[in-house]
């Protein structure tokens, strides 16, 4: 069975311990999505790639094969083009 690509949108740090479980069971973090600097520089640890803001990982998120889109303590609007 194959991984299970997934991406994370969030503000705080619960999106941290979300990613640990992720990938305890098998899921592969194509990339993560907040704001939050101490998310980012965990992020660079792990090498999972980073974006700012909804905007900046749209592009990517279109290009790449995407099985699940987890929002965690996300206040902004996911737009339609990401959730179809």
């Amino acid at each position: 069975m194959r991984s299970q690509n997934c991406c994370l949108i969030g503000n705080t740090s619960l999106i941290i311990q979300c990613i640990e479980a992720l990938i305890s069971n098998n899921f592969n973090i194509i990339c993560v999505v907040s704001p939050e600097n101490v998310i980012k520089q965990w992020l660079s640890y792990q090498n999972i790639t980073h974006f700012p803001t909804l905007t900046a990982a749209t592009d990517f998120l279109l290009q790449n094969d995407l099985d699940f889109l987890f929002s965690i303590v996300n206040m902004d609007i996911i737009p339609t083009n990401l959730l179809v």
